[in-house]
């Protein structure tokens, strides 16, 4: 017969080393990760969203500026004003007193892509601006001297849609 002789590490305390010990450990921590990642991941997409969403708010507040006041100073500048019946459509003459014979027109067109604004001075286009990424209606009022526009902005991502309405009101410098 022959005699097996065992051999267990030892450890520096003088007891055997258990078995598995490290793979308990291993996944503890694996637990532990996950529980983290399962946390962090959906805060972070939600953050993202938000930004997001307050990114497109952003974009829609600065094109509602900027529709407003070309809007404003355009209707001050009118020496002759022209809406459409539907409301889609506003034609703005400017004529310049320090030059005679030399006006200039500017036309604001609701279609499909958004709102056209285009100024053309002595029958060339020189400015054409589209304003198409928010803005999903626009009507035009004339009452007595004041022009009135109004803007609707919608933006929809993630599922969640932001509206907001703006109203212009301007009234020409010069008597009409």
């Amino acid at each position: 017969m022959s005699a097996s002789l065992q051999i267990k590490p030892m450890r520096p305390g003088g007891e055997p080393r258990r078995r598995g010990w490290g793979l308990l450990q291993t996944l503890g921590g694996m637990f532990a990760g996950s529980l983290v990642l399962g946390v962090c991941v959906p805060l972070f997409v939600t953050a993202q969203r938000e930004a997001d969403l307050g990114t497109a708010r952003a974009r829609m507040t600065l094109e509602a500026r900027e529709i407003s006041s070309h809007f404003r100073e355009d209707v001050r500048q009118a020496s002759a004003i022209q809406v459409s019946e539907d409301g889609r459509s506003l034609r703005l003459t400017h004529s310049r007193p320090d030059q005679p014979g030399v006006s200039g027109l500017v036309s604001y067109q609701v279609n499909r892509a958004g709102l056209l604004r285009e100024v053309r001075t002595e029958g060339a286009t020189s400015e054409r601006n589209v304003y198409a990424h928010s803005l999903r209606g626009a009507r035009f009022n004339r009452a007595g001297r004041a022009v009135t526009a109004r803007l609707d902005f919608s933006h929809e991502q993630y599922g969640r849609t932001l509206r907001y309405h703006l109203d212009c009101e301007a009234t020409p410098r010069s008597s009409l």
